[in-house]
């Protein structure tokens, strides 16, 4: 039964009425600088912003015109807004009003798809209020980089799934079917490399059901932006996957069997972190439950107290009452914590291990019903986020896992809907189940709701943090040094704001010699020394913070430090005059520079003399 045209635009005034509300809240928690310019919570979204500028303005695939770097795995978000520029010019404001247009595109999608999908207009309500609450698309909004153009094509890819997975057997599959679900798939890759967890499990269905033509050209699809990219890349000197993907994934340059069984504990600590994650794996085993004999329920429901108790145990630092009884009493729960995040890793693993068998098994009795759709969909989810878990990363603002989000608002609710309100007579392990599932909710939204909550207000305090910290130090480069050899280990700001700089990436995003020094543990002084003399480097630009363990070369002068406000956790900028020759004028150049309150400088002649004096000492040796 087809929706009526009311129930779609009422669900779709309801869900961009709501975004557009919770999105005016965040943008007016944001600060501004001069001019009213919008200002983002990650230097990352400057790093896209100059990315774009450079290839609207003169066709270079980096964050300087100097020529290629790998420093983005986002190519369609760098292509559209680099088009935006293009057309409009280039501003600050672009990425935000990107944003906006796909977060309104995404409900349309939801909207047009909810025939497809099978929504009645509770369902299609319900999952709009999902979108919209716990997918979180106005405070990715704010933040300016890709992700929810991410959500948008994760929607319009699940459509293309679900679509491809009602085909019988023997039916051809349409022109317009096949050339939609390409393109969904190859936009989807392009926007993040991530999304090929979720293409991997949909080809696995698509091949025990014998559908070559459509596997065929989903692969081709899935591969195109990876293989584009990757060509690309190596004709130009870099490697073939971008820097970003092999120094933020979990597994990077590491071998990827012994980076994740040597990661295990880590695997598992970042679950805890997640509950959301945690209560997805409970509910999926609850729901595999519900259809199982009684023995199997009881094992699964055990896997899933586990779990429960594994998160619980796991979150016991954030819990006011462990905290209240004193340092001593929570040495003894230091121990706890390993333990439950081993748990957890097994149990994820297990979960997943399920997830593939149970998607096996359903794809070969070639079933194309719209529950028996949903069903393999929901192990498709399930086997992303734990392909994910175990081998990429999780961010604070849900960067990273928003595609899992936005396919399990797709994939959950229509099972919830099939478990609560199913018509069929209710058996005993029925009652256990769902009270199995009210648990599992309760994690998940329990999850969501300290995410979503912390990011609220962490995504304004960081956006503070850039503009003070961030844009400033681009606006003194830009005025000083404009077109000098910058060294730096945050290089959004300062490359979008003084694009002339010639670059010295110390993270390693946009230099393959400094990224490998990374991988092989080889980013310590003596290489910080030989790379700004090989390179010819004026001054740096540094959060000593992260460079305690390396250390930073004595033989560079200090001219002084900024004090901040808090960046990821770091309130200092110092200042390094590489080149000797510069000292002066760099001292003079701070000195001189009108810091906007809260900031301060604290110049060479007022920090810790001690310091000062033996750094002196060692060098006269």
């Amino acid at each position: 039964m087809r929706l009526s045209k009311k129930a779609k635009i009422t669900a779709l005034a309801v869900g961009v009425l709501f975004y557009g509300l919770l999105t005016a809240f965040m943008v007016s928690m944001m600060p501004f600088h001069d001019g009213g310019k919008m200002v983002y919570a990650l230097d990352d979204a400057y790093i896209y912003m100059a990315m774009a500028r450079n290839l609207a303005e003169s066709g270079i695939w980096g964050v300087t015109n100097e020529g290629f770097a790998g420093t983005s795995s986002s190519h369609i978000w760098i292509i559209f807004l680099g088009a935006a520029y293009k057309l409009t010019g280039v501003s600050e404001i672009a990425p935000l009003v990107l944003n906006i247009i796909f977060g309104i595109a995404s409900f349309v999608v939801l909207v047009l798809a909810a025939d497809d999908l099978g929504f009645n207009s509770k369902t299609l309500l319900a999952a709009t209020a999902v979108f919209t609450f716990c997918v979180y698309p106005s405070q990715m909004t704010v933040i300016g980089m890709e992700t929810v153009l991410l959500c948008l094509l994760t929607l319009c890819y699940g459509w293309a799934a679900i679509k491809l997975l009602q085909l019988a057997a023997d039916e051809k599959t349409g022109t317009g079917l096949l050339a939609g679900s390409s393109i969904a798939t190859a936009l989807l890759c392009a926007c993040r490399y991530e999304a090929l967890y979720l293409v991997a499990p949909l080809l696995l269905v698509l091949l025990l059901r014998r559908r070559f033509v459509d596997m065929f050209v989903i692969l081709a699809a899935a591969l195109l932006p990876v293989l584009a990219y990757g060509l690309y890349s190596m004709a130009h000197g870099n490697l073939f996957f971008p820097n970003t993907i092999l120094l933020k994934g979990r597994v990077g340059f590491a071998n990827p069997i012994e980076g994740i069984l040597t990661k295990q504990v880590e695997v598992g600590d970042t679950a805890l972190k997640q509950l959301w994650l945690v209560g997805s794996m409970i509910m999926y085993c609850v729901v595999r439950m519900k259809a199982s004999s009684k023995k199997a329920a009881t094992s699964l429901g055990l896997l899933a107290f586990t779990m429960v108790a594994a998160a619980v145990l796991g979150i016991q630092d954030a819990l006011p009452l462990v905290k209240s009884m004193g340092p001593s009493v929570q040495e003894l729960f230091k121990p706890v914590r390993p333990v439950c995040a081993e748990i957890i890793f097994l149990t994820t693993g297990a979960t997943g291990i399920l997830a593939l068998v149970h998607l096996i098994k359903t794809a070969r009795t070639k079933d194309n019903s719209l529950d028996s759709s949903y069903s393999l969909l929901f192990d498709l989810t399930v086997l992303a986020m734990v392909t994910h878990l175990f081998t990429a990363r999780f961010g604070w603002l849900f960067r990273y896992e928003a595609y899992l989000l936005s396919m399990a608002c797709l994939s959950f609710v229509p099972i919830l809907r099939q478990f609560f309100f199913s018509q069929s007579k209710v058996d005993k392990i029925s009652r256990t189940a769902r009270t199995a599932m009210i648990c599992a909710l309760s994690v998940l939204a329990f999850g969501i709701l300290i995410r979503t909550t912390l990011s609220t207000f962490i995504t304004p305090h960081h956006a503070k943090g850039v503009r003070y910290q961030h844009l400033e130090m681009a606006n003194f480069i830009r005025k000083n040094f404009p077109e000098s050899t910058i060294m730096a280990n945050d290089i959004g700001a300062i490359c979008y704001f003084a694009p002339n700089i010639k670059l010295l990436d110390l993270w390693g995003l946009a230099s393959l010699e400094v990224a490998l020094a990374r991988a092989d543990h080889r980013l310590n002084e003596d290489f910080l020394l030989q790379y700004g003399k090989e390179r010819k480097a004026d001054i740096a630009v540094l959060q000593e913070y992260f460079w305690r363990i390396q250390g930073i070369p004595k033989s560079w002068y200090k001219a002084g430090e900024w004090h901040t406000p808090p960046y990821n956790g770091v309130g200092e900028v110092s200042f390094f005059a590489v080149d000797e020759s510069l000292k002066e004028k760099l001292d003079n150049d701070l000195s001189q520079y009108p810091l906007p309150k809260p900031d301060s400088f604290e110049p060479r002649h007022e920090l810790n003399i001690e310091a000062i004096r033996a750094r002196e000492k060692y060098l006269l040796k």
